[in-house]
């Protein structure tokens, strides 16, 4: 189906369960359309990152590290910031003489020509989700660094909305900063200056359960789970922190039976589907959006 809520730009129609004719060939890789924003860009996932649709066979799976293939889980996650930012830091390119840890591996945008990233809203992606003393949405913390080096649980709105109410509450409003670049980037400790537009993401939890998914619930029957993935058992995560308590900085993800889960984004071996947003008025040449024939992006 597509069915339609509001964004932080207007009505945005999304697609949900089992779709078949959601398929984007744009910039020499296949994509599915995840929804249409309130302002017309078009939000779409990669589906595979080596061929085109019609000979796809749903390998979105970018390593993470360089020259790895899904291990490592480690990213360079630093205590001083909070997981979003840093999944978000490792799909763009950081363009700073200090290439340690976190800036040495695979940047997914440097793979995109200048003619594609034209194509491309900046942006669009949301950081620093509000937190709760309770899973049920208690008193907001204002401050969470004290929450660091108290070493005190707190819970992300982005749990409770989802999980901690009675009444679900997802949301593709932005209860936290929509960022269009990186900008002061702290790493351990060091302010490390960066302009870069954010070109990629990853979709949020919300994103994934208006598609189809379920907070610890499996379900395989909707687009965003592909065989490929069920048979490799991939891991991805999505851009939703979930809670911290000192040392584990937890982020939400989908497992390959289409469960959304979480886990610490430190030391885990979860795998990165990057996400971009065409602007609006992005056309295309053919294409009916079938895996066969799909939308044609040039």
């Amino acid at each position: 189906t597509i069915s339609a809520t509001e964004d932080d730009y207007g009505i945005s129609y999304y697609y949900r369960g089992k779709v078949v004719n959601n398929y984007v060939d744009f910039a020499g890789l296949c994509w599915r359309i995840v929804r249409i924003e309130g302002d017309g860009s078009i939000k779409i996932i990669l589906e595979d990152q080596d061929s085109t649709c019609a000979s796809s066979n749903g390998n979105w799976n970018i390593p993470t590290e360089t020259g790895g293939t899904t291990l490592t889980g480690n990213f360079g996650y630093d205590h001083s910031t909070y997981s979003d930012n840093y999944i978000a830091s490792y799909l763009n390119p950081i363009t700073n003489a200090d290439r340690s840890q976190i800036y040495a591996f695979y940047n997914f945008q440097n793979s995109l020509s200048s003619a594609n990233k034209n194509k491309l809203k900046s942006g669009n992606w949301c950081y620093d989700d509000k937190a709760y003393t309770t899973n049920t949405g208690g008193t907001v913390i204002a401050d969470k660094s004290s929450y660091y080096t108290n070493a005190t649980l707190f819970y992300y709105d982005s749990y409770v909305r989802l999980y901690g109410k009675t009444v679900k509450e997802p949301t593709l409003k932005c209860q936290g900063t929509i960022l269009n670049s990186f900008n002061n980037v702290t790493y351990n400790n060091n302010v490390i200056i960066t302009t870069d537009d954010m070109y990629v993401g990853t979709l949020t939890a919300d994103e994934i359960v208006y598609a189809g998914g379920k907070l610890f619930t499996t379900n395989s029957n909707y687009y965003l789970i592909n065989n490929y993935q069920k048979i490799k058992k991939l891991y991805y995560w999505s851009l939703s922190p979930d809670r911290f308590n000192y040392y584990n900085d937890n982020a939400f993800l989908v497992d390959y039976t289409g469960l959304v889960s979480n886990d610490n984004v430190e030391y885990n071996d979860v795998n990165f589907r990057p996400a971009v947003s065409l602007k609006s008025g992005t056309t295309m040449s053919g294409g009916v959006g079938t895996k066969s024939n799909p939308y044609i992006i040039q």
